[in-house]
């Protein structure tokens, strides 16, 4: 990594331009398929390029680091957390639960968000001082492998 910092600083910035700039086309210009597409797709990965380099550089800071320490049990545990997560927002936001979807407010929602965030660092947390591994994550290890570790 250390070697490719100068390349990394660029396209960080370049992807963020690009990203910045095909966000702002469609209501700068004409809000059309062509704009719409333009900002879909292209300001879409330039989108993702950026927030991954931005990440990847600010990690390089220990301070960082510590505060983003408690998100490794977050992601020790990732399929758990990704279906649990899908479990709970589509019970809370579609019609065969409460049907929230259309219904509150930005500030609920990351709210609704921050709470689900807090519950699932914690219950990881929890959970990988007792074992070694999500239980779906030790599922599929099991499937693919025959044996859990």
């Amino acid at each position: 990594m250390e070697e490719y910092i100068v390349e990394t600083k660029w396209l960080c910035l370049i992807s963020f331009i690009v990203y910045a700039a095909s966000s702002v086309l469609p209501y700068v210009l004409d809000h059309n398929v062509a704009t719409s597409y333009i900002h879909d797709t292209i300001g879409g990965t330039a989108g993702a390029i950026f927030i991954v380099t931005l990440v990847t550089l600010a990690m390089r800071s220990v301070s960082i680091q510590k505060v983003m320490q408690p998100f490794a049990f977050l992601g020790r545990m990732i399929l758990t957390n990704y279906i649990v997560q899908s479990i709970v927002c589509t019970f809370l936001f579609y019609s065969y639960g409460l049907g929230y979807y259309g219904h509150i407010s930005i500030v609920e929602g990351l709210a609704i968000a921050g709470i689900i965030i807090f519950v699932q660092l914690l219950g990881s947390w929890i959970w990988m001082s007792l074992f070694s591994d999500g239980p779906l994550e030790k599922l599929i290890r099991y499937a693919t492998y025959g044996r859990s570790r």
